[in-house]
């Protein structure tokens, strides 16, 4: 079983760190079974974390190279990485090592979520330096913010990049979550502003999504809400990153 994930934008509230224009991650690939478990947040915190080390790893020198580099391991249950390796080289090892610190760097990630009964969870990440745009490739594209903190009945208004030769793009808007269900879960419009529920639901999480259908279908980029209570104090804009997912 093959899950495809596109990069996902920057945490709300997280240290903001430059993004090179010439640098990209993304796709992963989940490479083994995810026993039904939806991976998508968990990966958002993990391309969040990969981003953060490649970028503070890559040489200046890397500004005029092209390369692309391939690396695939597992995540154990602790978080723990095993098995790294290199599964396409870019040839260059100034490329190629920014890459493969990016995921020691990061180790150990967050452990996997509970629900999930694997051993490990397998992944393969690409990473390219200033390679340009396969025409033929599907619109990728983030939703911002990607964690938000709403108070009951408050609205948030959230956004997307795409990035696509073809800018005639239409992008579909839902909301849903584990303990709510429908407009229980709050509303969200075409334009994508979300009005959060008068109740907060249990858990206080839901899910925005956003999905292009135009020019061609493209499954979801999602955001997380934390529904908190109207009078409850926001977190310290100090706060390093939101909750991990």
């Amino acid at each position: 079983m093959t899950l495809l994930l596109f990069c996902a934008a920057l945490h709300a509230q997280a240290i903001p760190y430059s993004s090179p224009s010439w640098g990209t991650t993304g796709p992963i690939e989940v490479l083994t079974d995810t026993m039904g478990v939806d991976f998508n947040p968990y990966l958002e915190g993990v391309l969040h974390d990969v981003k953060q080390q490649w970028y503070s790893l890559i040489p200046a020198s890397a500004g005029t190279k092209k390369g692309k580099v391939v690396l695939e391991f597992a995540i154990r249950k602790d978080g723990r990485v095993e098995g790294l390796r290199v599964v396409g080289s870019s040839g260059d090892l100034a490329l190629d090592r920014p890459a493969y610190g990016s995921i020691t760097g990061s180790s150990p990630f967050r452990p996997l979520p509970k629900e999930f009964n694997g051993p490990y969870l397998g992944l393969r990440i690409h990473y390219s330096y200033n390679m340009p745009p396969d025409p033929s490739a599907p619109p990728t594209f983030s939703v911002t913010p990607n964690y938000a903190y709403v108070p009951a009945g408050a609205l948030q208004q959230f956004s997307t990049t795409i990035k696509h030769e073809d800018s005639d793009t239409t992008v579909l808007w839902s909301v849903s979550g584990k303990g709510c269900s429908g407009s229980a879960c709050g509303t969200i419009s075409k334009s994508g502003l979300y009005t959060a529920p008068e109740t907060v639901p249990d858990p206080p999480l839901v899910t925005v999504t956003a999905t292009i259908s135009k020019p061609s279908p493209v499954s979801g980029e999602t955001a997380i809400v934390e529904i908190t209570k109207p009078n409850a104090k926001p977190p310290s804009e100090s706060s390093p990153t939101p909750p991990k997912r």
